[in-house]
């Protein structure tokens, strides 16, 4: 039986005619998975090969009057020379660990960054502490404190989302200060 017949076979549905035509272009499909420049991907290579032998055995068509074996091997040539350009553009333009490093540099010094960590950790311990000792605030001075310093509004602003003048703010603010400042001298908190 003719590869052609095989592949109306498989068009209809035929699991056989399928598997029969993939066994007959196994040896062309890893054949072009293995060439030299793809040997680094050679497990996609075959995968996006056997994806271009199932794409022919679909789209065939026999009233072209073509040998499904040139129309396979095309498929499966141009899919190889897709996956090859996509992935030496992305070879290309990744950097390399050593274009990143100096001459006198490590990996270690690659990975570290300008980043204090002991700093972090204590801004963030620092600052919940504080969040926890302005909970013994009125609800008013502790509402002025964390709209004007920690989420930077204006008093214009604290003042119309809290419905008192921004003079009112600004005596509140500066009452709730005093307050965690004596708290703190006192060691209260």
């Amino acid at each position: 039986m003719e590869v052609e017949e095989y592949v109306i076979k498989a068009q209809n549905g035929d699991e056989l005619a399928f598997a029969e035509i993939c066994k007959q272009f196994a040896r062309l499909v890893k054949k072009s998975a293995y060439q030299a420049h793809m040997r680094p991907i050679y497990e996609e290579a075959l995968s996006v090969g056997y994806l271009a032998l199932v794409e022919a055995i679909k789209t065939f068509d026999r009233s072209l009057e073509i040998k499904f074996a040139g129309y396979a091997q095309s498929k499966i040539k141009f899919a190889m020379w897709n996956l090859f350009k996509r992935e030496r553009n992305r070879w290309q333009n990744e950097v390399t660990l050593e274009a990143q490093q100096g001459e006198d540099s490590t990996f270690i010094d690659t990975l570290a960054s300008d980043i204090n960590i002991e700093k972090q950790i204590e801004l963030k311990i620092l600052s919940n502490d504080l969040l926890h000792r302005m909970e013994k605030l009125p609800a008013k001075q502790r509402q002025a404190i964390l709209l004007t310093l920690v989420s930077g509004k204006s008093l214009t602003e604290t003042a119309s989302l809290l419905g008192v003048t921004p003079q009112a703010i600004y005596n509140l603010k500066n009452r709730g200060i005093r307050q965690l400042q004596s708290l703190y001298k006192e060691g209260i908190l």
